[in-house]
């Protein structure tokens, strides 16, 4: 038990790493502005940190996490951290399903005719892959807790010889 949940943050990390390429929301246009975001953030910042400190955190939580889950061998309290990140995770991902980023905009042709749109990022490929890592992370949490349990109760067993 306490191995799968050292090895199941480690799923997390490389589920994070599919959605730097593949995006989590995508307003799915081909023609004029677009949104798309990955596990970086904005595409379009090019993955530069100082436009995106929250998705930057989560970057470092997560890898933290995975490290301490071996450093430590998931104690009981790497395991409760564990299922917390994970449900705050989830919750940050709900947010930006349930209020999404969009996009307006306005301006006019040449010849003067009003022209605008909207464009609206909505769950990509990428989203099942960071709903993965969540599940990975909320397991892994939930593996420790486990193992945590067995060992204490191993340890109040009487040994008859």
């Amino acid at each position: 038990m306490r191995l799968l949940a050292q090895a199941l943050p480690l799923v997390t990390v490389v589920a994070w790493i599919i959605t730097i390429f593949v995006p989590v929301l995508d307003s799915r246009t081909s023609t004029g502005p677009g949104i798309v975001i990955t596990s970086l953030g904005d595409a379009d910042s090019g993955g530069r940190v100082a436009e995106n400190p929250g998705f930057a955190a989560l970057w470092l939580i997560i890898l933290a996490i995975a490290a301490l889950a071996w450093v430590f061998r998931a104690p009981k309290w790497w395991s409760g951290v564990t299922i917390i990140v994970a449900a705050l995770l989830l919750i940050c991902l709900m947010y930006l399903v349930i209020e999404p980023p969009f996009l307006m905009w306005d301006g006019q042709t040449p010849d003067g005719r009003p022209t605008g749109g909207m464009e609206v990022a909505y769950p990509g490929p990428g989203f099942i892959f960071w709903i993965l890592g969540v599940g990975a992370l909320g397991t892994a949490g939930f593996c420790g807790l486990i193992a945590a349990g067995l060992d204490r109760a191993s340890s109040r067993r009487v040994k008859v010889v």
